[in-house]
């Protein structure tokens, strides 16, 4: 039991460890599609244990040349609580071509059905009129052109269509594009901007607003800068971001600003302020932020905006911070430092309390070689078994010591 949990809680801290989701996005398959269409779905056949079928009735072609009549084939790998192609509703499909595996020339020995995209994502049920035609716009882009700055108008419209999914995948092709800020000046550019910064308000979806402000602030877009104001001067969830945006934006908050940031109640405002705090005093404030505010999101920005200027023993002492975001904060920064840590992660993996041992035995895995040299020596010969086992696990061997 001890050492599963070892285990367990190891793997748990080892940066870069979440899975990513199922198959890619809608604009992207839609993009490489042999059609895309918008039809109503038939009755849904099952072909064997997992493949299913089911007829379209296409009422608008949106790319490509579906044939007639239309089939549609996927794989349900696990029972749905409903239907994929909820019969009768309709559908926004990216198809492509039948996979070659012998498995799909079994199902359908003489071809006929397309297949849904990306694994069978590639849909919107009931998409809104809106969502269809800012779609359209973006595919009747020459492929070229949706990977320039040509394509800001079409994928400014994904954003602003009611669809969240796809805004924010609009949003990261417009972080995408060469060009981005000289596409939003001057006159036409300036009715862009003003389309986009209109989207930023509680009317909109909050991760669509914010992914906006954080879009502006990025790419340092001046069309924005209004609407960062108006977001940084109205509480809610868009106040910090429309600070973050404007800061970015303008290279900079004033030192009173700064202050009155650090001041707040909300901690999202302390990091704004945590992060672009400027002389004088600026290292003791941000180690008194590290030290003392309650907020581990705090902390971890007051870790990162030190960056250079924290010593390793400063990066190692977060490991035992309760916060997995004030942990996560010190990783980067130990990689950079090196060797210089190692010690002080020895010491931590010694004697070290809770979740701290595990975290520095994972964070020597980040040093090299010095780090994996002093988890070999670990491994072979610490006195403690537990160390030994997490040592062992960190290099990657299974085995665990039968004798500890």
């Amino acid at each position: 039991m001890r050492r599963a949990a070892a285990a367990a809680l190891l793997l748990a801290l080892v940066p870069g460890a979440a899975a990513g989701g199922e198959g890619e996005g809608f604009l992207a398959a839609a993009g490489a599609a042999e059609a895309v269409v918008l039809g109503r779905a038939g009755p849904t056949q099952e072909v064997d244990r997992t493949g299913r079928v089911a007829p379209i009735a296409v009422e608008r072609v949106l790319a490509g040349a579906p044939p007639a009549p239309l089939r549609v084939a996927w794989e349900d790998l696990a029972p749905r609580r409903a239907p994929r192609l909820p019969e009768q509703q309709r559908v926004l499909l990216a198809l492509e071509p039948l996979p070659g595996f012998s498995l799909w020339r079994q199902r359908f020995p003489g071809g006929g059905p397309l297949a849904i995209a990306a694994r069978g994502t590639a849909l919107r049920v009931a998409p809104a009129p809106a969502t269809l035609d800012a779609v359209a716009g973006f595919l009747a882009l020459a492929p070229a052109a949706r990977e320039s700055a040509a394509a800001a108008p079409a994928l400014i419209e994904l954003v602003a269509a009611p669809d969240a999914a796809l805004a924010q995948e609009a949003l990261a092709r417009l972080d995408a594009l060469p060009g981005l800020q000289d596409a939003l000046g001057g006159a036409a550019g300036e009715r862009l901007g003003a389309r986009l910064g209109a989207l930023v308000g509680p009317e909109v979806e909050p991760a669509v607003a914010v992914g906006i402000l954080q879009l502006a602030g990025r790419r340092r877009l001046e069309a924005l800068l209004p609407a960062a104001r108006a977001a940084s001067a109205a509480p809610g969830p868009l106040q910090a971001p429309g600070w973050q945006a404007r800061a970015a934006i303008q290279g900079g908050l004033p030192r009173p600003t700064l202050e009155a940031l650090l001041a707040e109640d909300d901690p999202a405002l302390r990091a704004v302020g945590a992060e672009w705090l400027t002389d004088p005093g600026r290292t003791e404030r941000l180690r008194g932020l590290l030290a003392g505010d309650p907020d581990g999101g705090v902390r971890g920005q007051a870790l990162r905006s030190l960056a250079g200027e924290a010593s390793p023993e400063e990066l190692v002492a977060a490991l035992s911070d309760p916060e997995l975001r004030v942990v996560h904060a010190a990783l980067p920064g130990i990689a950079e430092r090196g060797a210089s840590c190692v010690g002080p992660l020895l010491e931590l993996a010694e004697r070290g309390a809770g979740p701290a041992r595990p975290r520095a035995v994972a964070a020597l895995t980040l040093i090299e070689p010095e780090g994996r040299l002093a988890l070999e020596r670990l491994a072979r010969g610490h006195p403690d078994a537990q160390l030994r086992d997490l040592a062992r696990l960190a290099l990657g061997r299974v085995e665990f010591d039968p004798h500890p």
